[in-house]
């Protein structure tokens, strides 16, 4: 469906922040969850490094199951 920065940057959008510190202030669940993306944007770290990349989130693509479970996380959230 998309990549860990797509997914990313609809939560920022729809939660009508800037940056992931206001996303992260909101709760220990919403930091939580910003750290679970943060994971899944470096699970390609090993075949390509951070350094060679513009934005490691924009590497990772999620599966649709995995789209579709972080959006079901992220309404909880809301």
């Amino acid at each position: 469906m998309g990549t860990v920065r797509d997914f990313k940057d609809l939560l920022l959008k729809e939660s009508r922040v800037s940056f992931g510190g206001q996303f992260t202030q909101r709760s220990e669940a919403h930091r939580a969850f910003w750290k679970k993306l943060n994971d899944l944007g470096a699970r390609n770290m090993k075949s390509q490094p951070p350094e060679s990349v513009p934005d490691i989130d924009a590497t990772v693509h999620l599966t649709d199951q995995e789209w579709t479970q972080l959006e079901a996380e992220f309404r909880q959230l809301r």
